[in-house]
């Protein structure tokens, strides 16, 4: 986080940001520079759970699974909602 509250702004579009590595990820994506990239596709994308998630729509695959109940979800998120939802509330996280 920038000290006093101060923000940091990108040169290209003006859009600011209150930490340096959201400016940086933003101001690379307005030259595409991405970490990571799909084999299927142009698209780059900065997060590897994100690149899978996205290369699943390629392949239909549901990578992320319940280690309880077996479920799959095409984003972790997903399955971190249904942890909650499923399992934790009913106590059962065995």
């Amino acid at each position: 986080m920038v000290s006093g509250g101060s923000c940091l702004e990108c040169s290209v579009c003006c859009k600011s940001f209150s930490n340096r590595d959201s400016l940086k990820k933003h101001r690379n994506a307005h030259f595409g520079i991405y970490r990571y990239q799909c084999k299927f596709c142009d698209k780059g994308l900065f997060n590897p759970d994100d690149l899978i998630s996205h290369e699943s729509w390629h392949t239909g695959v549901m990578p992320f699974r319940c280690h309880i109940c077996n479920a799959s979800f095409r984003y972790k998120r997903v399955l971190r909602c249904h942890m909650l939802k499923a399992h934790q509330a009913s106590g059962s996280q065995t």
